[in-house]
C-alpha cells in the first residue's frame, strides 16, 4: 500500500462550545491508544485529553472495536474520535481538529512466505489481506477492486488480525 495517511483528531458535526460532555471514542491501538483494563493511555490519548482539558471540556473515554467506534462517531452527536485517518471519502463527514501523527501504510507477510512478492497494491489481490472491519484500509482495498473472502477477511480488532494471520494455514 506505501501510502502515507495521517492519524487525525476529528469531532463529528457539533461543537465542543456549551457541550455538557463529550463522549470520546477509539479503539486499542498501541502505541497510539492502549489500556490496562481500567484506563486508556498511550501517545494519542495524551494529546486528545491535554486538548480537551485546555479548551474545559468535560469528557469521557470509551474503547471500541474501530467498527463500533466509527459508526457511533457517524451516528451519534457529541462523539469525538481519535485516531483516525482523514481520508478524502471522509473528508465531509466530520469536522478536523488537529494532527496527532502520522503513519506509512504497508502489507506485511509472515517471515516464512517469501515467495509473496508485490510490485503494486493490485498483486495482493491473489492472496488474502486480513484487516479491521471499517478501517481506512478496508475502505481503501474496496476502492481498488479487492472483495471480501476472495482478497481479504475482515476482523474486529488490530490484534485480532495478528492472531488469525498466524493461525491461518500457509
Amino acid at each position: 500500500m506505501k501510502k502515507i495517511s495521517l492519524i487525525i483528531c476529528v469531532l463529528l458535526w457539533t461543537s465542543l462550545a456549551g457541550a455538557e460532555e463529550i463522549t470520546v471514542v477509539t479503539e486499542i491501538l498501541p502505541p497510539w491508544q492502549t489500556t490496562d483494563g481500567r484506563t486508556v493511555s498511550g501517545i494519542a490519548t495524551e494529546i486528545v485529553e491535554a486538548a480537551l482539558r485546555e479548551a474545559d471540556v468535560e469528557f469521557h473515554i470509551e474503547v471500541y472495536p474501530w467498527s463500533r467506534a466509527y459508526r457511533l462517531a457517524m451516528e451519534k452527536p457529541n462523539i469525538l474520535i481519535y485516531s483516525i485517518i482523514r481520508t478524502q471519502e471522509r473528508e465531509n463527514l466530520f469536522k478536523w481538529a488537529g494532527v496527532i501523527g502520522s503513519v506509512k501504510e504497508h502489507f506485511f507477510h509472515l517471515a516464512n512466505r517469501d515467495d509473496i512478492r508485490l510490485s503494486n497494491v493490485q498483486d495482493a489481490q491473489k492472496y488474502l489481506t486480513i484487516i479491521p472491519r471499517d478501517d481506512f484500509r478496508h475502505q481503501f482495498l474496496v476502492s481498488k477492486g479487492f472483495q471480501e473472502k476472495l482478497s481479504f477477511h475482515l476482523v474486529n480488532q488490530q490484534e485480532q488480525a495478528l492472531r488469525d494471520a498466524l493461525c491461518r494455514p500457509g
